[in-house]
């Protein structure tokens, strides 16, 4: 699943995206060319107490059948980040529901 960005920040990240990088949003997700999809910036959140979270890009992007694109999608209806299953891939993720919290280790 995409990444779910609340709108106010989706609209920072397309203006950067478009204008910086070139990149074309359409069918529900950005289209980059090749030299932009190479130099794509990392994503980082404030998560706890000085600690952050590191989306590189080849967590939110991709390259299929001669395309590049990124995994980004606004959401209208929740005003938080909603990583989905990419996370995953790249991330331990652990639910801590007594304490009511949640913790990522990198698989690396």
């Amino acid at each position: 699943s995409l990444i779910l960005v609340p709108r106010e920040d989706f609209n920072i990240i397309e203006a950067e995206l478009t204008s910086k990088f070139k990149c074309k949003y359409r069918e529900n997700h950005f289209f980059c060319g090749k030299s932009a999809f190479k130099s794509l910036p990392k994503i980082s959140f404030k998560v706890d107490k000085g600690k952050w979270l590191e989306i590189l890009p080849e967590y939110y992007s991709m390259q299929y059948k001669g395309e590049y694109f990124i995994y980004l999608q606004p959401s209208d209806k929740y005003n938080m980040w909603i990583f989905g299953d990419i996370m995953f891939h790249h991330y331990h993720v652990i639910f801590d529901g007594e304490r009511k919290r949640v913790g990522f280790v990198k698989k690396d």
